[in-house]
């Protein structure tokens, strides 16, 4: 898919998409079976799986590739938003000088990450349902046999199944990141509000840094 001019609204393809322009489409989703490329994008959300090339700048927008984001080695900056990229990021600067915050995710699948914090919320949401239940305290009074408090200890039991079945499969989706290599991020400049979260683990940028490397190789 070709786009001459800037793209404002959704768009779909199987292969790559290259807008000449810029990408600026809030409330819509571009999606690409291959690589994105655009001069900017603003305030819009792409998932490709290919890699993403970015000749200028994002800005408060989310980024989902399953393999690189790439932007201009000598101007190509990350302000804001959420960059989620498998193997890794290369940018010019990242962040702002105001401390917007700009969260670089990089070294797992996207699509592995929105379903950990899928389960991640499901836990908190049942965690929470059992503990408004412990709190009426019918489960501490064994002799209440009325059709309310029979219904909440049923529903207890079932939570608490549903409780370990999610924490289960969120500490096995853990595991395999931890076991996973380690993403690549580049920067020249590094500004406050950057957040790197290389598997699990996250690096916060409260000062301005240069020269920054991590996980990079000659041949990245």
């Amino acid at each position: 898919m070709i786009v001459n001019g800037n793209l404002a609204g959704s768009a779909s393809c199987s292969g790559s998409a290259a807008v000449e322009g810029g990408i600026n489409a809030p409330g819509g989703i571009i999606e690409s079976g291959g690589s994105v490329s655009a001069r900017f994008c603003e305030n819009s959300v792409i998932r490709a799986y290919g890699d993403v090339a970015i000749a200028e700048s994002i800005m408060h927008s989310v980024i989902e590739t399953e393999r690189e984001l790439k932007l201009s080695g000598d101007k190509g900056r990350i302000i804001g938003g959420v960059v989620k990229a498998g193997l890794g990021v290369s940018a010019f600067s990242t962040g702002s000088s105001m401390g917007i915050p700009t969260v670089i995710e990089i070294g797992v699948s996207p699509k592995v990450r929105r379903e950990l914090a899928r389960l991640k919320k499901e836990l908190y949401e049942v965690r929470t349902e059992i503990a408004k239940i412990k709190l009426t305290g019918v489960l501490k009074d064994e002799d209440s046999a009325n059709l309310d408090s029979m219904r909440l200890k049923r529903k207890c039991i079932l939570l608490e199944d549903k409780e370990k079945e999610f924490s289960e499969r969120a500490a096995i989706i853990e595991d395999s990141i931890r076991k996973a290599k380690p993403g690549h991020f580049s920067a020249e400049i590094v500004l406050p509000g950057t957040i790197v979260l290389c598997g699990l683990d996250p690096i916060e940028f409260t000062n301005a840094a240069k020269g920054i490397r991590m996980g990079c190789n000659e041949t990245n």
